[in-house]
């Protein structure tokens, strides 16, 4: 396919969701027929020299790696282009380099891609062999599990770290055949999902306990298990001969295989979602509903994909070795405010920014946990702001209008009680009947560091710009903590609105402070 933009071809919602939490022997599984159409941006990505991808990984800030067919890496920038990643220099290539089995971050910055002989560090925009002990060489996969890592080799699982290993065996000794493993997150327990052939189990490993194997329950059929991977809370997602079956503890929920379709080829997860191949199609669910987001002809059984930890892109490598980056979120594309910012200002400024041709058919906002319903938007501009007008008697009249600057998160809901505590905004962006989320999260602080208060900073600013009004009859008395205090409702109005003081208005930053004094509860 020569498009370098695709988009998903079905429309509406799905319109079952799976009956029961068990799948007993030959019940037949829902089917999802029916599809939300997500915009998304698909690109094929040219790697150099005719190279043909065989594994990938993708990062959380955009990044990606795959290694190729004649062992070889190529980083990929979120805009799909593709850069060599160099063989540190006096290092040869050998022929297990080609035959990578997984890459896993093991650190900020550094990716461990597992081969049979042994592995090799991304590292540093350079790779180089990795210095493994003897008995993890040839490891297939690993993951964490607390602050322990757990491995899956040729000669059993290994639990441990740099210092501490300990073999984890069953009851017929050790474990050798394990391919793949998916640890539970969201649960706190030690615990993960693994695949052996063609069926699955679960081992968990307890402090002063010995490591326990559960198996799946009799009653529940998964069929033949051909790929299995984390959906980044307490469920496992995998492709089997029955379809895609989603796993909670000694529970299984999915969708069977028909209308055309035969069984899913791949399946990857993050975010609480599960990417799969199906056909040609790249699907993305969160266990009810079913998102299709590209199409190729390319893709088949020896295809693969790859997504980050919050399930919004993906990396598919397709039968020819083809490399396609499919991304969600740049649909929704936030401005103003970066998750995780200590704002001073009392108004936050955000925006939802639309891709390209991607309108939106609304945007909502949702300030901790609570719906802002003079927020929601339907039409340009997608901002969450309000600008204060009077009417004829002149009373101020807030008026929604969807610019960018809001009061701060506590001044638009409910008040908390204490303006100095993070928020979190959660802006739901619907484009018809799909629906894609963003949460940012930010700290509202004084410029100052701290709370102000009246002596050390309010009285000076009272004196140079207040005073001269306020403490000579010319208007109310505010001369004092207790009067000034006693009004700080209607100075905050006053000077948020740029009423007060009449003839010029505090600079930005005397305005920040006189605020943050007033949203921190006036001390002395």
């Amino acid at each position: 396919m020569t498009a370098s933009r695709w988009m998903g071809v079905a429309l509406a919602c799905v319109a079952s969701c799976g009956p029961a939490m068990t799948t007993p022997p030959g019940e037949n599984l829902p089917v999802p027929t029916a599809m939300a159409r997500v915009p998304t941006l698909a690109r094929r990505v040219q790697l150099p020299d005719g190279a043909r991808a065989y594994r990938g990984w993708m990062g959380d800030e955009g990044q990606a790696v795959v290694s190729t067919l004649d062992g070889r890496f190529f980083a990929i920038s979120p805009r799909g282009v593709a850069s060599a990643v160099d063989r540190l220099p006096g290092e040869t290539p050998v022929a297990d380099d080609v035959r990578v089995s997984t890459m896993v971050a093991r650190a900020p910055g550094e990716l461990l891609a597992l081969t049979p002989g042994s592995g090799l560090l991304v590292q540093n925009s350079l790779v180089r062999s990795a210095q493994l002990p003897a008995f993890l060489r040839g490891a297939r996969t690993f993951t964490r599990l607390g602050d322990e890592t757990l491995w899956a080799t040729p000669t059993g699982l290994y639990l441990g770290t740099a210092a501490r290993w300990l073999r984890i065996d069953d009851a017929r000794g050790a474990v050798t055949a394990a391919e793949e493993l998916a640890a539970v997150t969201a649960t706190g327990a030690r615990e993960a999902w693994m695949r052996t052939g063609t069926t699955v189990r679960r081992v968990r490993v307890r402090e002063g306990e010995a490591p326990t194997f559960i198996e799946m329950p009799t009653n529940i059929d998964l069929g033949a298990v051909h790929g299995l991977a984390p959906m980044g809370d307490d469920r496992a997602v995998v492709a089997t001969s029955r379809g895609v079956i989603f796993l909670r503890q000694n529970e299984a929920l999915g969708f069977g295989v028909g209308g055309g379709r035969a069984d899913p080829d791949a399946v990857a997860g993050g975010g609480g979602r599960a990417w799969v191949l199906w056909a040609t199609d790249v699907l993305r669910t969160d266990g009810t509903r079913w998102e299709a987001l590209a199409r190729d002809p390319k893709l088949g059984q020896r295809s693969r994909v790859h997504t980050d930890t919050t399930g919004n892109s993906a990396l598919v490598i397709d039968d020819d070795g083809g490399v396609i980056r499919v991304d969600v979120e740049e649909r929704v594309r936030l401005s103003g405010v970066r998750d995780g910012e200590v704002v001073v200002s009392p108004t936050t400024a955000l925006e939802v920014v639309p891709w390209r041709d991607a309108e939106p058919t609304a945007v909502e906002y949702y300030v901790d946990g609570e719906s802002v319903p003079s927020a929601r938007r339907t039409a340009a501009p997608w901002g969450w702001g309000y600008r204060v007008e009077f009417d004829a008697m002149g009373r101020p009249i807030s008026t929604s209008t969807g610019d960018r600057a809001r009061e701060t998160a506590t001044q638009v809901g409910t008040n908390r009680g204490n303006e100095f505590v993070p928020h979190q905004v959660r802006v739901v962006v619907r484009y018809g009947d799909a629906m894609v989320e963003r949460t940012i999260g930010f700290g509202y602080q004084s410029p100052l560091g701290r709370i102000p208060t009246y002596t050390a900073d309010i009285a000076p600013i009272y004196a140079a710009r207040c005073a001269r009004c306020h403490s000579n009859s010319v208007a109310e008395d505010l001369s004092t903590f207790t009067l000034l205090s006693g009004r700080k409702l209607s100075t905050r109005l006053a000077l948020r609105e740029r009423r007060m003081p009449p003839d010029l208005p505090l600079d930005p930053v005397s305005e920040a402070i006189f605020i943050a004094w007033i949203d921190g509860d006036t001390p002395e």
